[in-house]
């Protein structure tokens, strides 16, 4: 008799099914908490690429060393909450067209401490280069590339999900005639 009293009794199933789905509820919690950093990451570095680039792309005089610099510091206040900086890099770089279908890298300025991070277009003088979709320039036509190399750690699965570091570029063309050399006014920021 007091064996199916005890069978009908639900008093503290919920205490224990809250105990059981806890955990699950956590990690799922904690998953979904990485997720929004690491998709914040990849889209904070595209929309960075994006803009440097577009931002280059626009300027009608041509441009100076000190205003790519302060193109640079003005992608440092955007990229918060990432420090691009101090622990990421900016590649800018200016490729032209040869008249041989080939395109080579004009010039190529960088900033930020994160040095094992190389253009993926190659460097300063590089000829022959690559640019996405196969894309060949036409003679003296000019393309402003800009990557943005971004590391990643995770906060919370740190044995589970290796550090990275994400790199995103973007590609635009200069709108007010040819970006072929830059105004040398003392303040250049090499690579």
């Amino acid at each position: 008799m007091q064996l199916k009293h005890i069978s009908h009794d639900e008093k503290g199933s919920i205490l224990i099914e809250t105990a059981l789905l806890l955990p699950i509820l956590l990690i799922l919690l904690a998953g979904a908490f990485e997720m929004g950093r690491y998709m914040l990451a990849n889209q904070k570095a595209s929309a960075l690429a994006a803009a440097i680039s577009d931002m280059v792309a626009q300027a009608d005089q041509g441009i100076s060393e000190q205003e790519i610099n302060d193109i640079f510091q003005a992608i440092q206040h955007v990229s918060k909450p990432f420090d691009v900086n101090d622990n990421g890099r900016l590649v800018l770089t200016g490729v032209i067209g040869l008249d041989n279908e080939q395109n080579q890298i004009a010039w190529q300025r960088c900033q930020g401490s994160l040095t094992t991070a190389g253009s993926k277009f190659g460097n300063e003088g590089a000829s022959n280069v690559s640019l996405p979709g196969n894309i060949s320039l036409f003679k003296d036509d000019m393309a402003i590339a800009a990557e943005v190399f971004l590391p990643y750690e995770p906060a919370l699965f740190t044995g589970f999900i290796d550090p990275r570091t994400l790199r995103a570029s973007a590609i635009y063309r200069p709108r007010y005639g040819s970006l072929e050399t830059i105004k040398n006014d003392g303040s250049k920021s090499g690579c």
